[in-house]
């Protein structure tokens, strides 16, 4: 949502049009033209008042909140871009501002065709006030008042007509960089489940896990996620408890591997067993994920990939398979921000606590895939003296948000500092070489008073993170504000 602010004119010191309008010839001769208009606005530097708030214990029983402190933040506009209507008179600007912002007291900018003279009206009170001041950079401008009070106006050389303007400065009425959390029911059947696993498509949100030994889904609409319901199943072999560590969504489609059946289906009710040898003859063990229109799945070799799930190929890696991760694996596609025709996928997760019970790390990946070229090697990411590598964490979620990458779990496997359960959201804006405590994303406070066994994590189409929580069952949904916003709303 935005607020729509009108344009007036608080001038320090005012001059009159008659004595400060006045054309000097001394210096020479000067070119006068009939027609002017306004071609240019901008923006200066706005402040932004900053209020920090403290919570002080009362011996009655109930916290007083007030603030502790106020500071001023310098916010550069000038990269705002404001259109001019010509036909209707109006300057406005579709990006709207960052909300907050004191728009009392704004230095902007404006010039004319043709050396035209830009002036600001401002509507009369009464018929004996009329008002013009000459329109300069340095006064301070208050945005506040109605839009109706005055106008802009950019006279011709010769003073004899003017074209005037409304000007409507668009603010957002909510912070942009502000995550808002959302709590959406307590389901005491989604509290049951362990090992579980969200996936969003196009319409639903669904969670794998085991129940009773087997595999289970539940799903909700995507537009709901109060209400949930077991999925029923065309499959008369039941579900692999492990069902959640294998499951991938390729093209708003789920694909399932149950033992070594590759199995997929579009509602995740109706599934369809796949015609494929390579399950067997490659020893395709686990999925992954899926990213840029192909499969992933650890193999007897390291890693396989196909783009329909039959036919299937070996995956070349620079390094050992063994640093491969079979524990709380996800797989990531991102564009690559310096070439519009590359893909960045990386893929992030544990090794076995058993085999490798000394990793203080997750293990990383990555590969850049290149539209028209094959046989890209996966590069395999060192930490031996890497501080900033991905933590280890028990229960890892990894997703792509906001354009990098995030991670949380409950704890640090082989912490040495003595992390608190779910302390911190780690992010990676490199691809995830270097990760490091991330400030904006933060966790719902009632997470570290109920404290989850685990959390499963997605996020859908809309930008929306869901959560749901083992244990009390508990589904959360937030979004970053500014992800949000319409397209004509940034």
């Amino acid at each position: 949502m935005r607020r729509i602010y009108s344009f007036v004119l608080l001038l320090a010191a005012a001059l009159s049009l008659t004595s400060c309008l006045d054309s000097d010839t001394s210096s020479g001769t000067v070119t006068l033209y009939d027609d002017t208009a306004i071609i240019g606005f901008g923006l200066g530097t706005l402040n932004r008042n900053i209020f920090v708030y403290k919570t002080a214990p009362s011996t009655t029983g109930e916290d007083s909140t007030y603030l502790d402190t106020m500071y001023v933040e310098k916010v550069d506009c000038s990269g705002y871009h404001f259109t001019i209507d010509q036909n209707r008179g109006l300057i406005y600007n579709t990006d709207s501002l960052p909300a907050g912002l004191d728009l009392k007291h704004v230095a902007c900018t404006a010039s004319a065709k043709n050396g035209g003279t830009v002036v600001l009206y401002l509507k009369p009170e009464d018929e004996e006030s009329d008002s013009l001041f000459y329109f300069t950079s340095v006064d301070s401008v208050d945005f506040t008042i109605p839009m109706d009070s005055m106008e802009l106006r950019a006279y011709n050389g010769y003073l004899t007509s003017y074209k005037a303007y409304k000007v409507q400065i668009n603010m957002h009425e909510q912070n942009g960089e502000d995550f808002t959390w959302k709590k959406l029911t307590e389901d005491s059947t989604l509290g049951s489940l362990t090992g579980i696993k969200t996936i969003c498509t196009d319409n639903r949100i669904f969670v794998f896990g085991k129940q009773d030994g087997v595999g289970v889904i539940y799903y909700s609409a995507l537009n709901d996620g109060i209400t949930w319901q077991q999925a029923s199943s065309n499959i008369i072999t039941p579900f692999s408890a492990d069902i959640a560590q294998n499951v991938a969504l390729l093209r708003n489609k789920l694909y399932l591997l149950n033992g070594t059946a590759l199995l997929s289906s579009a509602d995740g009710e109706n599934w369809e067993q796949m015609n494929t040898d390579a399950i067997a003859s490659l020893g395709i063990k686990r999925l992954v994920g899926a990213a840029n229109g192909k499969l992933y799945a650890l193999c007897e070799n390291g890693l396989a990939s196909s783009a329909d799930g039959e036919v299937w190929s070996e995956e070349v890696l620079d390094d050992s398979k063994n640093w491969l991760p079979t524990m709380d694996v996800t797989l990531i596609e991102r564009p690559l921000r310096t070439n519009a025709d590359a893909t960045n996928l990386v893929l992030i997760g544990n090794r076995d606590t058993l085999a490798y019970p000394n990793d203080q790390h997750a293990v990383v990946w990555s590969k850049i895939e290149i539209e028209g070229e094959t046989n890209h090697v996966w590069n395999f990411y060192p930490y031996d003296e890497l501080t900033t590598a991905a933590p280890r964490l028990e229960n890892m979620q990894v997703f792509p948000y906001n354009e990098d990458i995030y991670s949380f779990g409950r704890s640090r496997i082989n912490d040495e500092e003595g992390h608190d359960l779910y302390e911190d959201v780690y992010v990676t804006r490199d691809g995830g070489l270097t990760w490091k405590p991330d400030t904006m994303l933060l966790m719902p406070s009632e997470l570290y008073d109920v404290v989850p066994s685990a959390v499963a994590a997605t996020v859908d189409s809309n930008q929306f993170i869901w959560m749901v929580w083992t244990g009390t069952g508990q589904v959360w949904k937030g979004r970053l504000t500014k992800l949000g916003w319409r397209k004509e709303e940034k």
